[in-house]
């Protein structure tokens, strides 16, 4: 049987993951970005992560339109890193090999909502050979329906799931960025400083001023004594040695 010949490159090319080529550059500031850890494993990995961002970020900028930003960022993790594509916060795992074709998702990513993002995504970075493979990406919302699928191990620092659960068409990825809205996948979110600010002031305490009570005016919330407590209640309680005046209160 004669196989068409554009259809079958077609296909070997979709069932081929994305490579992306590292350049000299990306190595220099990889290192630079590994140096702020002190223990060797998060250098390691500090550095992985750098190399893959580095080299993503220059791929997404590329089949992007120019008016969509891509901003890069690091944290204080190891772990994780980040770029930011127009509204969207995309979580980057870098590993240096899938030979047991799983994927391991940092905890902290999940469980902290100001590390939370609206994709993941897998990167190998084969170093030797100045390589960054996209292996694929998961939305949020499809990574937390994962926790109820067989093959989902949840460990203290690391979820693992089975590396066939991403979706391996990196174009999907453009094209959510491009035409979806963020509202479309939910994420937590952390107060912002504005509601910080609001939920401060309200919280401030309210001075009372007590100087008006001598002219029998009491401020909002208080009451007097007598109408505070249900004479029903048969409460005992002493004023003490209170001097004749205004006596108020108030629940809380």
């Amino acid at each position: 049987m004669m196989m068409n010949h554009s259809t079958h490159t077609t296909n070997v090319r979709l069932l081929l993951p994305e490579t992306l080529w590292l350049e000299p550059d990306h190595f220099e500031r990889a290192k630079a970005a590994s140096d702020r850890f002190t223990n060797e494993h998060q250098q390691w990995q500090a550095y992985l992560n750098a190399l893959a961002m580095l080299a993503f970020e220059d791929w997404l900028k590329e089949r992007l339109p120019n008016h969509t930003p891509v901003q890069s960022g690091f944290t204080e993790h190891a772990n994780v890193c980040y770029l930011r594509v127009g509204e969207f916060k995309l979580c980057l795992m870098a590993t240096e090999h899938v030979l047991d074709e799983t994927v391991r998702v940092p905890r902290i990513a999940l469980d902290q909502p100001e590390l939370t993002a609206h994709f993941y995504v897998l990167l190998e970075v084969i170093e030797a050979q100045a390589q960054v493979i996209i292996r694929g990406f998961l939305r949020y919302d499809e990574l937390m329906i994962q926790g109820n699928q067989p093959g989902f191990q949840a460990f203290d620092e690391f979820c693992v799931l089975p590396l066939d659960r991403l979706d391996t068409e990196v174009n999907h990825l453009t094209v959510y960025v491009q035409y979806s809205s963020p509202s479309a996948i939910q994420i937590p979110t952390t107060l912002n400083q504005a509601t910080t600010a609001s939920l401060q002031q309200n919280s401030s305490p309210v001075r009372t001023r007590l100087s008006r009570w001598l002219q029998g005016v009491l401020d909002e919330g208080w009451q007097t004594i007598d109408r505070l407590i249900n004479p029903e209640a048969n409460l005992a309680w002493s004023t003490r040695h209170f001097s004749s005046g205004m006596k108020g209160g108030k629940l809380i």
